[in-house]
């Protein structure tokens, strides 16, 4: 998905409903935009204020991975400005020693799993990896498993066929389950209702208190079997 913005500060609004547009449209929920937000608003950022050369469109490029978001950053007709070599923020100076400048590349290196620049024929192309955690679910012989990450509209249907294929009684432990979207919770009515037929259930178990509420704002609290 490609799109190209005005070279001005008044364009971050744009880029974020951009930004949301992808996600909704690769089954992501809005949850997921904040890294990705704020590593484009930087790399932006950065070149509105600090580019050289033709003062032309910003063209952005987002493509969804198996691991997460890859951000293409494209500026034509414009002279080389490679954020890459910036130097490293030392964020353990004290106040005194401290330059207020440097923190947007320094936040885009802590948030992107990669970050390169290539420039050519006056075309410069950041790119950036965006990781969005996955959901992992793990499941014992006897039934016992474990439920961590974000089960959002994707995940949910990757994992689909998982909990199709559950059989007998499963209890899974939701300690380290992070988010769940509408998608998530039809997806444990509908392994409950298939369990509950053969004989058995699916039981649910240190939901943290943040989502817990979900489950209860959905009725949920009293439909399954939660511990």
């Amino acid at each position: 998905m490609r799109r190209s913005f005005a070279r001005r500060l008044s364009s971050l609004k744009a880029i974020s409903a951009f930004v949301r547009e992808f996600l909704a449209r690769e089954g992501l929920d809005d949850d997921a935009a904040s890294d990705l937000n704020l590593v484009l608003e930087e790399l932006f950022t950065n070149l509105v204020k600090y580019g050289r050369g033709v003062r032309g469109d910003v063209t952005i490029a987002l493509e969804r991975g198996p691991d997460g978001v890859t951000a293409e950053v494209v500026e034509t007709g414009a002279e080389r400005f490679d954020p890459t070599a910036e130097p490293e923020v030392d964020v353990r100076q004290p106040l005194a020693e401290r330059s207020p400048g440097g923190l947007g590349v320094h936040l885009v290196r802590r948030l992107a799993k990669t970050f390169r620049y290539e420039y050519e024929d006056g075309v410069g192309v950041t790119r950036v990896a965006v990781r969005i955690p996955r959901l992992e679910l793990r499941l014992g012989a006897d039934g016992h498993g474990s439920l961590s990450g974000r089960l959002d509209a994707a995940e949910c249907l990757r994992v689909r066929p998982a909990f199709r294929d559950m059989r007998g009684p499963v209890t899974l432990d939701c300690s380290e389950l992070d988010y769940i979207s509408s998608a998530g919770l039809a997806l444990f009515i509908e392994t409950q209702q298939r369990l509950l037929a053969a004989g058995h259930a699916l039981r649910l178990v240190n939901i943290p208190a943040r989502l817990r509420v979900i489950f209860k704002y959905a009725g949920l609290d009293r439909l399954l079997d939660i511990g």
